[in-house]
């Protein structure tokens, strides 16, 4: 890359960041709207990318994920923006990414807006064959568990505010017939330490189609 990024495509749980001794026995804290009906082929949404100050043993995301099991196994491909000051060995940068799934071949495509980037041969994630059992938008931290929980979203608790807070907007997914398909409202919530982070459904302007807002400042979790 111009920045000087060299990138290659492993599973997100098997990075060689995560063998890193300031990154084991961490503990994640999420904020989730999920979908669990099945025969999900993508996921999409338009994220609003934050800046963060967080230590550098911790991660936050703003992102979509989709998963499966399989023979006592889950399959799973998170997309989204990522803040991580250890892993990537910078001074806590965000990167940015989207992605959805391909009839003709299987595969799961990543895309930057129109843009395809690359995929995932279907043979890495067996689990996602006929499609997603889940599709979920949201945020999650992580870090060691003897400090602080993470700053999430844009480190503020959302309160209706869609200026104040990180959006997950234009939420749709792909179905089991390809077709995109907008996110209904009233997906499962699903909020860690829901005294330091919220998630709400949005419903201040059409144009945004379903959204949610997420994050908070994060601290003591029990």
């Amino acid at each position: 890359m111009e920045t000087g990024d060299v990138y290659a495509c492993v599973d997100i749980q098997c990075q060689p960041a995560l063998d890193h001794p300031k990154l084991k026995n961490h503990i994640v804290q999420q904020a989730v709207a999920k979908l669990g009906n099945g025969g999900y082929r993508g996921v999409r949404s338009s994220i609003s990318l934050q800046k963060l100050e967080i230590a550098a043993s911790h991660r936050s995301t703003g992102q979509v994920w989709i998963s499966d099991d399989l023979d006592g196994y889950t399959n799973s491909l998170w997309v989204g923006w990522i803040v991580a000051p250890t892993m990537f060995q910078d001074n806590g940068r965000t990167r940015l990414f989207i992605h959805w799934g391909d009839k003709g071949t299987g595969n799961w495509w990543l895309y930057v807006g129109d843009d395809p980037v690359g995929y995932w041969p279907k043979g890495l994630v067996p689990a996602l064959d006929d499609g997603a059992s889940n599709v979920m938008w949201g945020g999650r931290t992580s870090g060691p568990a003897s400090e602080n929980a993470s700053l999430m979203g844009n480190g503020q608790i959302p309160h209706g505010d869609y200026t104040r807070a990180c959006t997950s907007a234009y939420m749709k997914f792909v179905d089991s017939n390809y077709n995109l398909v907008g996110a209904p409202k009233g997906q499962n919530i699903n909020v860690d330490c829901n005294t330091n982070y919220h998630l709400d459904a949005f419903d201040g302007f059409l144009e945004l189609g379903t959204a949610i807002l997420f994050g908070g400042p994060g601290g003591a979790c029990s």
